[in-house]
């Protein structure tokens, strides 16, 4: 029905037989209206699909564990980024001392 930006929302009702067709297929392409009334197009990839569906149910918990892990990666990968681009970009000029000045005498 629509999309936001952390997830979409659907009245569908998936019957036998397109969970049948969904184990069996490559990708599937979720068409939706987003937020701001634009047509978007979503292909998702269906080679695990089956496994997931047929499989035992995920464990809260260890989801949660497994998404604070994450949350804590990407955190991390981002503040070595940032000080990467920091040290790259060197000092700024308004923490340097001012130069000396021409004669000698201080400004």
């Amino acid at each position: 029905m629509i999309c936001f930006t952390n997830g979409c929302m659907a009245d569908y009702v998936a019957d036998a037989e397109m969970i049948g067709r969904m184990k069996k297929g490559q990708g599937l392409v979720i068409q939706a209206i987003n937020s701001t009334g634009q047509p978007i197009s979503l292909a998702m990839p269906l080679t695990d699909f089956a496994n997931a569906y047929d499989g035992p149910p995920t464990d809260p918990t260890v989801f949660e564990e497994q998404q604070k892990k994450l949350q804590e990666e990407l955190q991390r990968r981002a503040d070595e980024v940032r000080k990467k681009l920091e040290n790259q970009q060197g000092t700024p000029q308004s923490s340097a001392a001012p130069p000396p000045a021409q004669d000698g005498k201080t400004p």
